[in-house]
């Protein structure tokens, strides 16, 4: 793969292991992948103000897995749950699976020579749903704008081809790399090559208030697909290491946080907006969290995830 070559304006390259991650949140079209742009303007703090009163949050739910096995295994759980139900009587036994003893198993397997027996459910191939602040500066208003209409759907297809819906629905994660990123949003490819905005021409200038904002962990940023320009892809942050941070301030537009830790709580708004649409505020921090886990679980080095992750779901409140 050919990385994007380190500019004279750029700081010192990184440690050669993880000189490769550090290159490919940049969307490059000849080689199909996405690299770093290294060009990009200092790192700035603080947060912007805003003029927005009352806060904006988003919402992604994250599934993994193969769907077509899942569904298989979760069939087979409930017809020899069925069937349970359906002898159970009739042979003295407990009435659920769980409560079965080794001979109960046998004798239920043995009642229907056609069932293929399955005692325990599938773990479910949905992680949960992590919340979204998006923040609110009015220096941020097209990359919010842009966010907040793919995960609605509310601009119908892509230009690029028409067969491909504005919207993050269903699309994959197609990295998640180790102590660093989760990335998707490829709504034209899935694959990372792709993307596409809702403004006109596809793609937007990167926002510069975003560039001032630091970088945390679960920070939300978008994934430039060229030098200054963003699309549809968005990565969140797996790290609050300084070295791996560095990577994106300055160089990303930083424009959310997700709520996956009680710090993110610190603005009364945010809890107000949650519990006013009957969310417990705790519980959406301990679902982030159980995401993130996922998340890690599912990252490897090369930052391709260990099984399919996608968007199963996602809004805005």
């Amino acid at each position: 793969m050919r990385a994007h070559p380190f500019s004279s304006s750029s700081p010192s390259p990184p440690h050669p292991t993880h000189q490769a991650s550090f290159h490919r949140l940049f969307v490059c079209r000849t080689a199909r992948r996405h690299t770093l742009n290294l060009s990009a303007s200092p790192s700035r703090a603080p947060q912007p103000r805003s003029s927005m009163a009352v806060p904006t949050i988003g919402y992604i739910s994250i599934c993994s897995g193969d769907p077509a096995a899942h569904a298989a295994a979760q069939a087979s759980f409930e017809a020899t749950e069925a069937q349970l139900r359906k002898i159970a009587a009739d042979y003295g036994l407990a009435p659920d699976l769980d409560k079965l003893d080794e001979e109960g198993r046998e004798i239920l397997a043995g009642s229907d020579p056609n069932l293929k027996c399955t005692f325990t459910a599938p773990p479910p191939h949905r992680a949960g749903r992590v919340y979204i602040h998006l923040l609110p500066s009015d220096g941020l208003k097209r990359t919010r704008s842009n966010f907040t209409a793919l995960l609605t759907g509310s601009k119908g297809a892509c230009k690029a081809d028409r067969s491909k819906r504005l919207h993050y629905l269903g699309t994959p994660f197609h990295r998640v790399e180790t102590d660093f990123v989760v990335q998707g949003g490829d709504v034209t490819r899935g694959d990372g090559s792709g993307g596409e905005a809702v403004h006109a021409g596809g793609s937007f200038k990167v926002e510069v208030e975003g560039l001032k904002t630091v970088a945390s962990y679960g920070s939300l940023a978008m994934a430039a697909s060229r030098k200054d320009v963003n699309t549809s892809q968005f990565f969140f942050l797996l790290t609050d290491a300084p070295s791996q941070l560095a990577k994106v301030q300055g160089k990303y537009s930083v424009f959310g946080q997700a709520l996956v830790s009680s710090q993110h709580l610190l603005n009364p708004g945010l809890a107000d907006v949650l519990r006013s649409h009957s969310l417990d505020p705790d519980q959406v921090i301990r679902e982030g969290e159980a995401v993130f886990r996922r998340f890690k679980h599912l990252a490897s080095p090369d930052g391709r995830p260990r099984e399919r992750v996608w968007i199963d779901e996602c809004g805005i409140l």
